[in-house]
């Protein structure tokens, strides 16, 4: 019995120690896998995926030796795209074909996948990741025969419209840079067939943003008159010009097209409408030439087929309002006003007399006043307030009129005010206006900005604008530097050289005074070559809200502002040069068709400026 008890204490006790042991080993072992260090998902930053990239991936400081990285790869939308993974020195990257999307910026995932002999949580970890695609430029568009279009020319003589004879050389070119001004792409000459290019990106190429340069040149023969059956040539006009443009890389739906007008795209469909005025009572009524006159025993009617406001894509121009053209009717202090948006297509709104109503009278300090109302959520912009003719200071009297078809309580006021400098050259030397809308004429309108509000410096080599500091909501901003280069006349021809650059964003902006390019001087047959050897007669400055012309679109809350400056720098005050303003309105006479026209208009300006000197 001792022999067995002392048996079982020694089993007893060798079993504690092995069980014992053997909790210790489970423990360390759960102890270790819980201490696995699973890997963490860093990518690095990139601005912009563009060509071949290789992308360093950071996995964190995982266990290594416990864990395998089998794969690294992207999807978009579930959809696996295509890629290596490689681990080069301990390094792992991920080298990705970009072109393999088109541009635009994508939320892709990226996917670890690893594995190992031990038992682990799980064997992928995936991370959200938004790039940008970006390997082409918008396409460069110019329809074919855009040359051959720009025969037709019109000059007002006397109020009439005449038309001119003119011969026409004229040749675009274009080359893309960087915002360093570097080569992007090759040149690209229009002559006449159209050009319609997409330009991959280089791999070489640094950042997004770029430079549209424009080489234009026009040769224009005109004759005023004849000699006999033979044409007498009364100038020759050498024209050349570059413009620089900035645009991104990308952008929504943006094409490149330059001959685009801006604007253009406001207005779709067609309607027709009518308005019949009754000829029962003394009137006078207002109407355009797009309009068509008509009448009978008891009505006149005004007929108009016209395009109708597209008010989405006047909301993704990023308008606010555009202009209208209503029918005013009066008779004496009694009037009303037609809103021709508000008639639907077909149909024909009469006036009697009784529908006239007597006139409101208000003095006020501004030009152009409007009435408004609202429509879908944009401001048509239509009827002008009748100035009498009374003036009192700085105040004119207007007489308003209400709409026939338009809710008038809801009715504002619009008016564009402004600063105008001399006229030298035949050009206003500086010009400011701004566009603002009120509900009621007790309040004031905002007051345009100075004309010398720019902020500006002239080096030996380049021209600075600085961002213009305005005060109101507006996504871009419109701001230019122009300058002119001279050239003397050589026998007939004139030279008209001049450059500018452009951008649609309220930043600095520069203009170099040479603008060196490798192949500028080959470019149409070399009109280029000696194109800066000119001398700069001065420059223009310019900022605007809107691109569109600020009273044709009537853009509430829009603004222009323009001044000259001499070549140093200095703006350009002063009178009228007389002698400049003859030779301009000598030029003018070349549209006239014959010799005997040509002498006594040529006659009569004479007479005229002799009378004008004399005084």
């Amino acid at each position: 019995m001792l022999y067995n008890s002392k048996l079982l204490l020694v089993l007893t006790l060798l079993c504690t120690l092995f069980y014992s042991c053997a909790e210790e080993d489970v423990e360390q072992k759960i102890e270790e896998e819980l201490d696995i260090e699973l890997p963490t998902l860093s990518i690095q930053e990139i601005d912009y995926f563009r060509g071949v990239d290789t992308l360093e991936v950071d996995l964190g400081d995982y266990s290594s030796d416990i864990i395998n990285i089998d794969d690294i790869y992207f999807t978009l939308d579930s959809k696996l795209l295509e890629s290596t993974y490689a681990n080069e020195n301990g390094k792992h990257q991920v080298i990705f074909d970009s072109k393999q999307l088109a541009d635009g910026m994508y939320n892709i995932s990226a996917t670890v996948k690893f594995s190992s002999d031990e038992t682990l949580e799980g064997n992928e970890i995936s991370k959200e990741l938004m790039v940008d695609i970006d390997n082409f430029l918008p396409s460069i568009f110019v329809e074919s025969g855009y040359s051959n279009s720009l025969d037709n020319k019109y000059e007002n003589i006397n109020g009439d419209w005449v038309a001119r004879t003119e011969t026409y050389d004229y040749l675009i070119s274009y080359i893309v840079v960087d915002e360093n001004l570097n080569p992007v792409s090759e040149f690209f000459t229009e002559d006449g067939s159209g050009i319609n290019e997409t330009i991959e990106l280089p791999k070489s190429v640094k950042g997004q943003e770029f430079k549209l340069i424009k080489f234009e040149s026009r040769m224009i023969e005109s004759f005023a008159g004849f000699e006999g059956s033979e044409p007498l040539w009364d100038y020759i006009r050498d024209y050349r010009n570059i413009g620089i443009e900035e645009f991104p890389s990308q952008g929504e739906g943006i094409e490149l097209n330059i001959f685009r007008r801006s604007g253009a795209r406001l207005k779709s469909g067609e309607k027709t409408v009518v308005v019949a005025i009754s000829k029962s009572f003394e009137r006078h009524f207002g109407y355009s030439t797009a309009f068509d006159l008509s009448a009978d025993d008891s009505y006149d009617y005004i007929s108009s087929t016209r395009s109708e406001l597209d008010i989405t894509a006047i909301s993704e121009a990023g308008l606010n309002s555009v202009r209208s053209y209503p029918v005013p009717i009066t008779s004496g202090e009694k009037g009303i006003i037609v809103s021709l948006d508000m008639i639907n297509d077909g149909d024909t709104v009469f006036i009697e007399e009784s529908d006239l109503k007597e006139s409101t009278k208000v003095n006020l300090s501004c030009e152009n006043l409007r009435l408004a109302y609202e429509y879908q959520g944009i401001k048509i912009v239509g009827a002008e307030l009748y100035f009498t003719g009374v003036e009192s200071g700085d105040l004119k009297e207007y007489r308003i009129f209400d709409y026939i078809n338009v809710d008038n309580s809801k009715l504002t006021y619009v008016s564009l005010k402004e600063i105008q400098g001399p006229i030298i050259n035949s050009t206003r030397v500086n010009y400011s206006g701004f566009i603002s809308e009120i509900k009621s004429l007790d309040e004031s309108f905002k007051e345009p900005y100075k004309t010398d509000s720019f902020d500006y410096s002239v080096s030996d080599d380049e021209i600075i604008l600085n961002p213009y500091a305005h005060d109101i909501n507006k996504e871009n901003v419109y701001n230019t530097i122009v300058y002119s280069l001279e050239r003397p006349v050589e026998g007939k021809t004139e030279f008209y050289f001049g450059i500018g650059v452009s951008t649609e964003r309220n930043h600095k902006l520069t203009l170099p005074k040479n603008l060196v390019l490798d192949g500028i001087s080959e470019i149409q047959n070399g009109k280029f070559s000696d194109f800066f050897t000119n001398e700069i007669t001065g420059f223009s400055l310019a900022s605007s809200s809107s691109k569109n012309d600020l009273i044709g679109v009537f853009e509430i809350n829009s603004y222009r502002v323009y001044a000259q400056f001499d070549n140093n720098g200095n703006p350009i005050v002063g009178e009228s040069n007389n002698k400049n303003v003859v030779e301009y309105e000598a030029k003018q006479l070349a549209s006239v068709q014959n010799e005997e026209q040509f002498i006594n208009a040529s006659y009569s300006l004479m007479q005229k400026h002799e009378h004008e000197r004399k005084k």
